[in-house]
């Protein structure tokens, strides 16, 4: 596993060398995120979800993993009502777990509706939602509190009525995604998604 971890450094290490000689062009971030994509298996990390279609915002905190080859899921940390309500996600069904009422439940599903009921936030799926959309999007760069960001535009995916396009912070060093918007037709902010301590190759969870 240590092997695996540092296989990933390693492309980002790779990814920065040429930095220093040349701009960073979209094909390089593009290949960057293709290696990691590929060498990924495993993370582990928090998000900050924020829905900003309520009024005040409603938000939540997040333990998310993804295990290969299929496995990905999420547990509830905050608000406190909802902590330890677990989503698992297969390519063949939902696992719903309830520790507050001990209860759990399993839904077969189809792999479309596993994006529409909430797969779409995950960090790898963002990975693969930049590289699927490679050449319809759009890269800039920007520079704020000394660090620098690439910020790719591209179709929302999963595309819904709520949801027209999304903004995604990249981190200039990793490549990393760490930040997410996503707005609606109307130009209006519907939801941001924050990655926080991403750690490779290390999950939680399971069926």
């Amino acid at each position: 596993m240590l092997r695996k971890s540092g296989r990933i450094l390693l492309i980002f290490i790779m990814l920065l060398i040429p930095a220093g000689c040349k701009e960073i062009t979209p094909e390089d971030i593009i290949k960057g995120l293709q290696g990691i994509d590929e060498s990924l298996e495993g993370y582990q990390c928090e998000i900050k979800l924020t829905y900003h279609c309520y009024n005040p915002p409603l938000s939540f905190r997040l333990k998310e993993w993804f295990k290969k080859p299929v496995e990905f899921g999420f547990e509830t940390l905050e608000p406190g009502k909802h902590r330890g309500n677990t989503v698992i996600f297969t390519d063949r069904s939902i696992v719903l777990k309830y520790p507050g009422i001990q209860d759990e439940r399993e839904i077969s599903i189809t792999k479309d509706q596993n994006l529409l009921f909430g797969q779409g936030v995950f960090l790898k799926k963002r990975l693969e939602n930049i590289l699927k959309s490679a050449d319809s999007l759009s890269i800039s760069r920007e520079l704020q509190d000394g660090r620098t960001w690439f910020i790719i535009e591209l179709p929302a995916k999963p595309l819904t009525v709520f949801t027209d396009r999304e903004k995604i912070w990249l981190d200039g060093k990793t490549f990393l995604p760490h930040r997410v918007e996503i707005w609606t037709k109307e130009g209006d902010l519907y939801m941001t998604i924050e990655y926080i301590n991403v750690k490779f190759n290390k999950t939680t969870g399971g069926i």
